[in-house]
């Protein structure tokens, strides 16, 4: 009778390469949230007051003070901070480290309202940065069609910053009086941001008005 043979089945070598991958991607990972943490530090604001002398250290930071806008984001564009203006990229990285700073509902609101404030200004200045789309000094030339509607998209989005802004002040100020207190803002203040953005709105609805009066490509 015939025996029969059994072969011996070959062990698979492990596979070392296998877990390079994902440890590389790992790795990447926790470099990138390191840099970023040095970049850009979490705050964590244990009241209110802290969180102000968080954004205060954040403004100093950028060589700009809350004071900058007592007078208004279009007083900002006709007198630029001195000597170091505050261009609309610097602010991008503004709002970003405002937003690092974490707290209770009314710091929430705070950090809100500055952010808004500061993205209202980033737009407006981005409606300006051509001489093509300032129809008051240069006029109309209806091959700017591009640069005028651009105008007018940023001259929207620096309106529902401020609008956002708003909101939170006053959400802030409803909520919590005494927290809103610390902040020394007055109606007046409020009332001139108000003002601002139906300024911004009297300016869309002229360039608006104008382009379409003299150009046959509407906007």
């Amino acid at each position: 009778m015939a025996k029969k043979r059994f072969k011996m089945a070959k062990k698979e070598k492990p596979k070392s390469g296998r877990w390079v991958l994902p440890a590389v991607i790992i790795v990447f990972i926790v470099l990138l949230a390191v840099v970023l943490w040095f970049l850009f530090p979490v705050k964590i604001a244990k009241d209110f007051g802290q969180a102000v002398s968080f954004a205060d250290e954040i403004d100093k930071a950028h060589n700009i003070s809350f004071s900058d806008y007592s007078r208004g984001i279009y007083y900002l564009i006709s007198n630029p901070r001195y000597p170091n203006p505050l261009n609309p990229d610097e602010i991008e990285t503004l709002t970003r480290e405002y937003g690092m700073v974490y707290g209770s509902e009314s710091v929430k609101l705070f950090t809100g309202f500055r952010i808004n404030l500061a993205n209202a200004e980033k737009y407006y200045k981005l409606s300006g940065k051509t001489y093509k789309a300032n129809l008051h000094d240069y006029g109309i030339n209806c091959k700017s069609r591009d640069a005028v509607v651009e105008s007018i998209e940023n001259l929207n989005k620096s309106i529902q910053n401020l609008n956002i802004a708003i909101n939170n002040i006053a959400e802030l100020e409803q909520k919590y009086p005494s927290e809103f207190g610390i902040l020394n803002i007055s109606q007046d203040w409020i009332n001139l941001i108000n003002a601002s953005g139906e300024d911004f709105q009297a300016e869309i609805e002229y360039k608006i008005t104008e382009w379409n009066k003299f150009c046959n490509n509407t906007i």
